[in-house]
């Protein structure tokens, strides 16, 4: 039983520490943000800062790991033959999964908290697409990666700046004409509806 008290603190613990340093990050670039402040803000002291993180840096690492996981098992879900001719289900789930932690999101995504979120995200998507197209369509490598790269590439300054704006577009009707435009573009390079 102990075992799951302790198991209980950490992970309080390592949840204050986060939610402090997110929080710290939307009013600050990651450079300015001090490990004593975090760690006042968490209510905890610096030692116990130190238990769990070597320093800013590999706290930052942890939340982008664990973003990029929960943004793959998303992926895991989607059925790519479908899904690359209907986008849209696929624009609204992953809108859903930001949505639910777009603190997190906008934080990281902002280019003042030196994350690489925005690069991890773009090469797990850029990867499945590739390896999905490769497997099932006769295409050229080096044309799946320029369109795949494109559309990667777009669709993440989209809600990177969705993200960082006044958000006057829902993300639902974001979603809506980024299908239409991957629909249209990717049909107009490759035979993938033939």
């Amino acid at each position: 039983m102990a075992g799951k008290k302790t198991d209980r603190r950490v992970i309080k613990t390592k949840r204050a520490i986060r939610k402090a340093f997110i929080e710290l990050l939307t009013q600050k670039h990651i450079n300015d943000i001090s490990i004593k402040e975090i760690s006042e803000l968490a209510d905890i002291n610096r030692k116990t800062f130190y238990n769990y993180y070597a320093g800013i840096h590999d706290l930052l690492e942890e939340l982008e790991n664990d973003m990029v996981s929960k943004f793959e098992e998303n992926l895991s879900d989607f059925d790519f033959r479908r899904d690359i001719q209907t986008p849209n289900r696929t624009f609204v789930t992953l809108s859903e999964r930001i949505d639910e932690d777009s603190q997190l999101y906008q934080s990281l995504f902002q280019s003042k908290s030196n994350s690489h979120i925005v690069e991890k995200i773009t090469d797990v998507l850029v990867g499945k697409t590739i390896n999905f197209l490769q497997e099932k369509y006769d295409l050229e490598r080096d044309k799946i990666a320029i369109v795949t790269l494109f559309v990667s590439g777009g669709l993440m300054s989209v809600y990177q700046h969705w993200l960082d704006s006044e958000r006057t577009m829902s993300l639902e009707e974001i979603s809506a004409i980024l299908s239409k435009l991957i629909e249209s573009g990717v049909a107009a390079v490759l035979p993938i509806n033939k």
